[in-house]
């Protein structure tokens, strides 16, 4: 479910690691997101926690996927993963996903970051804000249509996985392999945030700085 994070190329997989904790931490290791979370600012004081908010009926449904999830999509091959999380998603059970079904999982998500997020390690939390706040500056319906190739407003399994090539080895290390996933495809769909996507998933050593920004340009005053 959107990982940037954590570098999943199909929308409905990138919300399922945003949710799942045992697919994000595999997740992290995706080329970008360690400099995701070293370009993060200093973490402040945090205060003392506050009571778990109560979970709603949606947010207790993810919270089942992702416990019943965790295991075969860590150990599994990825098309079980995939094939999991396209049959939690697909509520009417058609065969493809609509706007709304995309909608109504990322809403379970924010219910249960709201019940569950204080239970994340900070670089589970990371990837999972990031996630977040990337898919709604695009706009989940902006992303969405990025995907319909065919423009009949609903997605396909081929549609979701236009970016991603699947294999016999677990979701995660598929998503960490650069070969398997065309990230210049995926960091187009982002619109304003294509550039940072690219800087973000270009694979560099570890512990590598990120690139520092460009100064700008001087500012050339016109002859009087």
């Amino acid at each position: 479910m959107m990982t940037a994070s954590s570098g999943l190329a199909a929308l409905l997989l990138a919300l399922a690691l945003d949710a799942n904790p045992a697919l994000a931490q595999t997740a992290g290791q995706a080329p970008g997101s360690q400099q995701l979370a070293q370009s993060a600012p200093p973490a402040r004081a945090m205060p003392a926690p506050k009571p778990p908010a109560a979970p709603t009926p949606g947010a207790q449904a993810l919270e089942k996927f992702v416990r019943a999830s965790a295991a075969p999509c860590q150990k599994e091959a990825s098309g079980r993963c995939v094939d999991l999380g396209w049959a939690y998603a697909d509520r009417d059970k058609n065969g493809t996903l609509s706007l709304a079904e995309v909608e109504t999982i990322r809403d379970q998500i924010i219910a249960w970051n709201a019940w569950k997020g204080d239970t994340l390690t900070p670089r589970e939390r990371a990837n999972f804000n990031m996630g977040l706040w990337a898919s709604n500056s695009v706009g989940i319906n902006n992303l969405f249509a990025s995907y319909d190739a065919n423009g009949d407003g609903k997605l396909t399994k081929a549609e979701l996985l236009a970016d991603v090539r699947l294999d016999q080895r677990p979701l995660g290390q598929v998503l960490a392999d650069e070969k398997s996933v065309n990230r210049q495809r995926f960091a187009s769909r982002l619109g304003p945030l294509q550039k940072m996507a690219e800087v973000l998933m270009t694979p560099r050593p570890a512990g590598s700085p990120l690139p520092a920004p460009a100064a700008p340009r001087p500012q050339v005053q016109p002859l009087p």
